[in-house]
């Protein structure tokens, strides 16, 4: 959920951006996280189920290219980008107090 509201932050400051999400799966489950998932594909947010596979600099650009499988549709996929921005999930420590209930 990081990234669709980060996705709607940039979306916000630079319109005319294109974004991608690669996803394995999305957990839309707090309060009011499916409807931001509905607006940003509202907005042009563009999500492909399947992560790449490989991503290539071309030298004389700086250009990314990204390669991968889009595993909903079942089809190979070549995206040029300007930027790849990471973001992976995040678990508490084991030591957390929301664990234990503090």
């Amino acid at each position: 959920m990081n990234t669709i509201k980060d996705s709607l932050l940039i979306r916000e400051h630079w319109p005319d951006t294109e974004i991608h999400v690669f996803y394995l799966d999305i957990r839309a489950f707090g309060k009011g996280f499916e409807d931001l998932f509905q607006r940003a594909r509202r907005e042009g947010v563009t999500f492909v189920r399947g992560i790449p596979g490989e991503i290539i600099e071309d030298i004389n650009t700086g250009d990314l290219t990204l390669l991968g499988e889009n595993t909903l549709l079942g089809t190979r996929y070549r995206y040029t980008v300007d930027m790849v921005i990471l973001s992976v999930g995040i678990m508490q420590r084991k030591d957390s107090a929301l664990i234990h209930g503090f």
